[in-house]
């Protein structure tokens, strides 16, 4: 009995997701309205669609939202777990945005795949609703391959 019990909880560490999550985007939101940057109030939710399976289009019904974190006009996705977001790297979806304590939503596309790890900014436009604006950099990813790889190299 004992054998079958450590055999279980053994069990479970075979099938356990073992290892470092995947490096994160980090993205970045910035505002523009009538031309010039937009620093109000302003709360972001970015809605991803996610397909059945890989050859159809994303599906509708099962979209999967993710709340950005703002403050002063630049809005941050905060709360981008890998566990809980099955779009961690989506190819397609949309943000929605409300400026102020106003119920119109302005939705804007994205247009450009997050599909790796690395810094995202994206400017957005609120008068054409539309990404003005965007900037990848894998710099931040490879700075902390690079300090993981040098902290291992060190300690053995």
């Amino acid at each position: 009995m004992k054998k079958l019990l450590l055999m279980l909880l053994l069990l479970g560490l075979v099938f356990s997701d073992i290892g470092p999550a995947p490096a994160k985007p980090s993205i970045t939101l910035h505002f523009l309205l009538f031309g010039k940057e937009y620093t109000g109030p302003i709360s972001v939710v970015y809605f991803c669609g996610n397909s059945t399976r890989e050859e159809s289009s994303a599906n509708p019904v099962e979209q999967t939202m993710v709340n950005f974190t703002c403050n002063k006009g630049v809005c941050t996705n905060e709360d981008w777990f890998y566990k809980l977001n099955p779009c961690f790297y989506p190819k397609s979806g949309h943000f929605e945005i409300r400026m102020g304590d106003s119920d119109a939503i302005i939705r804007v596309d994205q247009k450009k795949p997050i599909d790796k790890g690395g810094s995202y900014e994206f400017t957005i436009d609120l008068n054409e609703q539309s990404i003005k604006e965007y900037k990848y950099c894998a710099f931040s990813s490879l700075l902390i391959l690079a300090t993981i790889l040098l902290f291992v190299y060190r300690r053995y």
